[in-house]
């Protein structure tokens, strides 16, 4: 699962060719990931998230001549999700505390 960082949420937004359908605000954003996030983990689901950092989203973005809509930003983290590579982040800042208590539900 794709995350972003708040820092970095409004240049994303800004580069993004489908920002019509993208949260302007990262508050939105964030909601809306984290109710997805509860979604899919209620379900069974493993979920892994991978942190876009901009800069080097960028570059590979450059590199393969893509522009930044919702599948390439997807695309990417599942390369970064199966290659393990050396720009792979993991976790999602604020969410460990209600992850486990969505757990306990």
């Amino acid at each position: 699962m794709p995350w972003y960082e708040e820092s970095e949420f409004a240049e994303l937004w800004a580069l993004a060719h489908d920002r019509d359908q993208m949260p302007k605000h990262y508050s939105v954003w964030l909601s809306h990931a984290t109710q997805a996030l509860h979604e899919m983990l209620s379900s069974g689901r493993a979920v892994e998230i991978i942190t876009v950092r901009l800069a080097p989203y960028r570059a590979w973005l450059a590199e393969r001549s893509l522009e930044n809509t919702a599948m390439t930003r997807r695309r990417y983290v599942e390369e970064l999700a199966t290659r393990g590579g050396e720009i792979r982040q993991g976790g999602a800042p604020g969410l460990s505390d209600s992850i486990a208590a969505k757990r306990d539900d």
